[in-house]
């Protein structure tokens, strides 16, 4: 079956037997907006870190010493984020850094797992999160939003497959800048005139601060 298959076979298990989710049932098992794209199951779910930490901050006593804490939080209730589920691991690279680290998605990419168990067993999944700083627009609450982001995100993987080879071989700085350079430029060919901003993913503006690329 594939990956899509297999997420909605299990979401309609779930909503019949309404049992627990596990842990390898995530990101299906949190579900807000569930799609197939292409080959890929993809999954966008609510951001619950915000509501437990606010929480905390509340039961702290100390809500006028952290009230900038308080309002940061709050302005990110609600923020959604992005997963796509991959029938196999596509790159050699198993986490989220090495070619990944340059996919485009909103923050960066932030998940990167490969299930071993369950219902899911064999496949893998990417994903990013909005709990970076400045991500309290409207747009990080809208699912359709995230479906545009999440399917990029999917292409522009498929992209990084095409060139890991290139990136991994390269290992003067120049030659590894020029893969780099490349990857860019296709992913904006497909970005639906999304231009490749580096200011989209964290992780590759500490790479360029600290001179790793």
């Amino acid at each position: 079956m594939e990956p899509h298959e297999v997420a909605l076979a299990y979401l309609e298990r779930r909503g019949r037997e309404r049992r627990e989710p596990r842990d390898d049932d995530y990101p299906e098992s949190d579900a807000v907006h569930h799609w197939q794209y292409r080959d890929t199951a993809c999954t966008i779910v609510r951001c619950d870190w915000y509501e437990e930490e606010l929480q905390k901050l509340r039961e702290s006593g100390l809500e006028k010493v952290l009230a900038y804490s308080i309002q940061t939080i709050t302005a990110k209730l609600g923020n959604l984020q992005g997963y796509a589920r991959f029938n196999r691991r596509p790159l050699y690279e198993r986490s989220y850094h090495g070619i990944v680290t340059y996919v485009p998605a909103p923050g960066g990419i932030t998940f990167a797992q490969q299930y071993t168990g369950g219902i899911f067993s064999g496949t893998f999944v990417y994903g990013y999160d909005t709990a970076h700083i400045l991500m309290d627009g409207v747009q990080y609450k809208d699912v359709s939003w995230h479906v545009l982001r999440v399917e990029y995100m999917v292409d522009c993987i498929k992209i990084a497959r095409r060139l890991e080879r290139q990136y991994r071989d390269a290992w003067k700085q120049d030659d590894r800048i020029r893969v780099i350079q490349e990857f860019a430029r296709r992913c904006e060919l497909i970005g639906h005139g999304k231009k490749y901003e580096i200011t989209d993913n964290y992780g590759l503006m500490m790479n360029l601060l600290s001179g790793r690329i």
